[in-house]
């Protein structure tokens, strides 16, 4: 009766596991480890019962045994990743030896066995051949492995989801965001047309999410320091579940030989082509990417305690040119006569003439030229900023296009700087038969600067990848600590707690200036008495857009200053029972996300949206009213102190 009540409990809060799966978010649970198992059978296909199966990692000695069940099945779960030999012995049978057995995290590798009657003495090797089809889990899976990783070349920046390419299901990945949103310059995907902001990316069992650019990895390791990638599209199993793709990457442990890899991959501007906007009359813009770095690894005490190390350094300097549309010095002393010998035909009206209520009935300038005293006084303050310093407001320095040969009519090369360092570290320490257990550590910072057209009046961003400017950087931890126990033959427990953490800010050009108020003076953006922190969120000039084609002044990015601190905690336990014929699996995945940020957030919409700002609007040449005083949209800071606890049970 007791043995009863205790199974209608048992499967009571098992059923109430289940419910609580399906009432929350998928789980993003990874198992770190891999399975073996298979069937051994005699020559005549019959079972063969309690035979014993040895299975030992080829580089660390690791070793792990079991016997057949009455059916000739063996299963070992919770197998760490790793090249593995196979012995199967049985009485009056020769002994198989099967080598090369290749164990993947989330994998089951199926090795059947056929033993020969002989003599125990007797041995029969066999090199194992991998499995081109899995059958022994439902969901579509891919793997890179380590031998993909070390020779299929990759693009610059050395990132392992570049060979995502080569998946079936798999969109090409492609690079976004800002230098400090995406600090490890993860790369943004599609698996099998989910949604990337839904893809689940594990390393060794820590989340990555990035909760500021949430298409890419927070974390990215070293191409060098990954052992195995693998990535499932659908048809999850209930421990891994995510509504895109669900990618986890196992980082390299130690072996009982000391192995290590000095590397360096170079690229300058000698061995590409011009870019599309470059002047060919000068010599190529400066590009020179360069990463190197190495790993070694190798052990601590032979046979039960292991190490590795990884460092990856990246050195970028890339000059690209732009192109732009700035007014004329004629232009700036209000003269809209024409340019470069093209006469401006179209009127330009004065404003406060004619019908005020209407705007009809307007009186044309005399020639097209404005009179000084009629600029606003503002702008004319930003022109003798300008002037004085240099023009940092450009003058053209090409000849234009176009129908009053004004487009394009600025040509700047801008330099963008980058320094980044990788470090990965790996320990794995088996103490008995019965445990075994690694922790990891990993940490990526960066310092980059980025300048615009203008320098501190602003202006477009002048690198291809950066899509914030001035400067800034970031630092990265991620690391796991995880132990596998065997507590029976036929039970084992799994755990591991992962923590992940992005620190980050970006600064505009100008951030120590309020131009806006003390260059344009402009009512109501001074910034005095003002902590310098929420000062700088009104630092530089505002954002000032054009619609008649010349580019804008100001920040373009209007998202910056920056400010993150993003952590992410992992708990995962999971318990293997074998019971006869069945392999069951319990487990618990909790998934802690804190998101604190102070970063610029847009309303409503059109140019000047975040920061203070203005923009100006064409309308018909002889309906426009006057001007009227225009107030600037105040900086509306985003500042978040948000945590989510996705959490799931569930059961295989």
């Amino acid at each position: 009766m007791t043995h009863s009540c205790g199974l209608r409990v048992f499967l009571v809060s098992l059923l109430a596991g289940l419910s609580f799966l399906v009432s929350v978010q998928p789980a993003q649970a990874q198992l770190l480890q891999g399975s073996i198992t298979g069937n051994v059978t005699d020559a005549s296909q019959a079972a063969v019962a309690g035979a014993k199966v040895v299975a030992t990692e080829q580089t660390t000695n690791f070793t792990r045994e079991t016997t057949t069940n009455a059916a000739g099945v063996y299963n070992l779960p919770t197998m760490p990743p790793g090249s593995y030999n196979i012995t199967v012995t049985a009485p009056s049978f020769q002994t198989s030896a099967i080598t090369g057995v290749r164990v993947s995290p989330e994998e089951v590798t199926r090795t059947n066995v056929v033993l020969t009657i002989g003599q125990l003495s007797q041995t029969v090797e066999v090199t194992a051949e991998a499995n081109t089809l899995q059958t022994d889990r439902a969901e579509i899976r891919d793997d890179v492995g380590s031998r993909a990783l070390l020779n299929v070349p990759v693009p610059i920046g050395r990132n392992y989801q570049s060979l995502f390419i080569t998946l079936p299901g798999v969109s090409p990945p492609t690079n976004a965001n800002s230098f400090t949103a995406n600090a490890q310059r993860g790369l943004t995907f599609v698996v099998n047309g989910g949604l990337a902001g839904y893809n689940s990316i594990r390393v060794d069992g820590t989340g990555t999410f990035d909760m500021t650019a949430n298409n890419e990895a927070q974390y990215t390791p070293a191409l060098e320091a990954i052992e195995n990638v693998s990535i499932s599209g659908n048809s999850f199993d209930a421990e891994q579940s995510a509504g895109g793709g669900a990618i986890n990457i196992t980082v390299k442990s130690g072996t009982n030989s000391i192995h290590g890899v000095l590397f360096e991959d170079h690229t300058n501007q000698h061995i590409q082509a011009y870019p599309w906007a470059a002047n060919r009359s000068l010599p190529n813009p400066v590009y020179i990417n360069n990463q190197y770095g190495g790993t070694i690894g190798g052990p601590i005490k032979k046979d039960k305690w292991f190490y590795f190390l990884s460092y990856e350094g990246t050195g970028l300097i890339a000059t690209s040119p732009f192109l732009a549309e700035v007014p004329t010095a004629a232009m700036r002393m209000g003269d809209l006569s024409g340019t470069g010998g093209i006469a401006n035909t179209a009127p330009i009206y004065n404003p406060f003439s004619g019908n005020p209520a209407n705007g009809l009935n307007r009186v044309p300038f005399a020639g097209n030229i404005i009179p000084g005293n009629m600029i606003s006084q503002n702008a004319q303050n930003l022109l003798n900023y300008s002037a004085a310093n240099g023009n940092l407001w450009k003058l053209p320095n090409t000849p234009g296009i176009g129908s009053l040969g004004l487009a394009n009519n600025l040509n700047l090369n801008g330099k963008t700087y980058l320094e980044r360092n990788q470090t990965d570290f790996k320990t794995n320490w088996n103490p008995t038969s019965k445990l075994s257990t690694f922790v990891r550590f990993g940490w990526g910072n960066n310092y980059w600067t980025t300048p615009t057209m203008f320098g501190i009046l602003g202006g477009p961003g002048m690198s291809q990848t950066n899509t914030a400017q001035g400067y800034g950087g970031a630092s990265v931890y991620s690391g796991t600590v995880s132990g596998t126990y065997i507590i029976s033959p036929s039970l084992i427990f799994d755990a591991h707690y992962g923590y992940d953490m992005n620190s980050a800010f970006s600064v505009q050009p100008g951030a120590d200036q309020n131009l806006g108020w003390t260059v344009m003076q402009i009512p109501g953006l001074s910034t005095a008495g003002q902590p310098a922190n929420q000062a700088r969120v009104s630092g530089g000039l505002p954002r000032i857009a054009f619609d008649t084609g010349f580019s804008l002044l100001g920040s373009q990015s209007q998202f910056q200053p920056q400010d993150y601190w993003d952590p992410e905690k992992n708990v995962d336990a999971n318990l293997t029972w074998i019971k006869g014929a069945h392999n069951l699996r319990f487990g618990f995945d909790s998934d802690f996300m804190n998101s604190r940020e102070t970063q610029l957030e847009q309303i409503g919409s059109g140019t000047s949206a975040a920061r203070e700002g203005f923009s100006s609007t064409s309308k018909p040449r002889n309906s426009v009213k006057p001007p009227t005083p225009r107030e600037s949209v105040p900086p509306i800071p985003r500042g978040t102190n948000s945590t989510r606890l996705p959490h799931s049970f569930w059961v295989l």
